[in-house]
This record gives C-alpha cells, structure tokens and sequence, in this order.
C-alpha cells in the first residue's frame, strides 16, 4: 500500500552523499591577467548549464595556433558546461616596442600638405611638425604602431591569465554551489519532515475512512448487511 504517494517503508533520506558531488554551480565568471616580459594577457570565462563540454575561445588571430589549447585546459577544469573563453593581448610600451611605418608617415605628411594647401597657407605659415606625424588626428593613418607578439612570446602569458580565470572561476561556482547546497538541504529536510508526518497519519487515515464508509453503507443499506470481505476490499483500493 502506499503513503501519500510513497511506498510504505521507504524514507526520504538526506542526500548527502548526492550533494557532496554538486557543489560546483554550473554558472560562474572568472577574469585573470599576467604579463611576461612585454606582453601583457587578459582573460575572461564564463560557464552556464550544458550536457557536455562545450568551450567556445575568442582570440586574436596570431594566436589561432593555440585555440585548440586553450579550449582544452578548460574543458579539464569545467568537466561539464558550456564556457566561453575571451582572450585579448596587448604589448606593453617600451624601448623596442615600438615601429615606425613608413609608408603611414608618408601619407599623414601628404595629407596635412594637402590641408594646407586647401587652406591656402605656406609652409611658413603652417609647417609640419613632428608632433603631428607622432600623434595625426583621429582617422588618419598611424606611422607608430605597437609590435604584435607572435603567438611564441604571447601564449605563456595568455596560459597564466587563463588560469588564474579559471581559479576565479572556481571560486565563484563554489560559493554559488554551497548556496545551492544549503537550499537542497532545507527542502529535503522539509520533505522528510511531511513524509514523517504522513506515515504517522497513515494508520488514522485508514481506520477514518473504513469507518466513514461502514456508517455510509448503514445509511444507504438500512438492515441489508454488507458483506465484510468485500467491504475490506474497497477500503483497500482507498
């Protein structure tokens, strides 16, 4: 027979063997950041829900050669999710560091001449100055431009932004899942708590009803006697 829907002698147990192996949330954000000589790595990660594990990586396109590492250190850590892993890298200013275009130079020069001219000025009046072809007005071309680090001197600093991400990240899925476990565990015990209740109230249940029926019969019947066995069988089915 069954109580309120349970079988008898089964209990809602506490589950915590369960919850000791869900306590990482499936949502969670981590960012690191690491320079190595000149070069300097951001990362960002961030995981939602997901059957398998499913990591999606942006990256700048001279470090396309380790997409397939990067996306392969997250799937060890996350083990299930979907992540999405945002890679940026920049190269710090420095002796070295920096390159002239010449062909950009050029073209500022030859532009700012122009304007001069269209202006209906003299050298004289508006010389070039170097500072112009340093730092031209927006839109123009730019003859000092950053070194780009080859994907060489570039990814162990992306590997150590990543992770140091991927630690944020765990610290955050941690205290989302200890959340979550705590909540598990007050409606599990608020569930055996009305389990008790309803296996206490069961043998009460039974005997009302066998006792609501037997005064029904009586009203209905009057001095037809019902018969027993068959009246115990419908109590049953109750």
């Amino acid at each position: 027979m069954c109580v309120g829907g349970l079988p008898r002698g089964v209990r809602l147990v506490s589950g915590s063997a369960l919850l000791h192996a869900m306590t990482l949330s499936m949502t969670g954000f981590g960012r690191g950041t690491h320079t190595d000589g000149a070069v300097e790595a951001a990362v960002e990660v961030r995981t939602v829900n997901g059957r398998g594990a499913d990591v999606t990586v942006r990256l700048p396109r001279t470090l396309a050669a380790h997409e397939s590492d990067a996306a392969a250190v997250v799937r060890e850590r996350i083990g299930r999710g979907t992540a999405t892993v945002t890679i940026t890298v920049e190269t710090i200013a420095a002796t070295g560091a920096l390159r002239v275009d010449a062909d950009a130079a050029r073209a500022v020069a030859d532009l700012l001449r122009a304007l001069r001219d269209a202006a209906g000025l003299t050298p004289t009046e508006a010389p070039i100055r170097l500072d112009a072809l340093v730092r031209p007005p927006d839109g123009f071309p730019r003859p000092l431009t950053t070194a780009a680090p080859d994907d060489a001197d570039a990814w162990p600093a992306v590997r150590a932004a990543l992770v140091q991400a991927l630690d944020a990240l765990d610290t955050m899925r941690q205290a989302e899942g200890a959340a979550l476990d705590r909540d598990l565990r007050e409606r599990l015990a608020t569930l055996s708590g009305l389990a008790d209740q309803v296996e206490t109230r069961a043998p009460h249940r039974v005997a009302e009803a066998q006792t609501r029926l037997t005064d029904r019969l009586a009203e209905l019947l009057g001095d037809v006697r019902a018969d027993p066995a068959r009246l115990e069988q419908e109590i049953a089915l109750l």
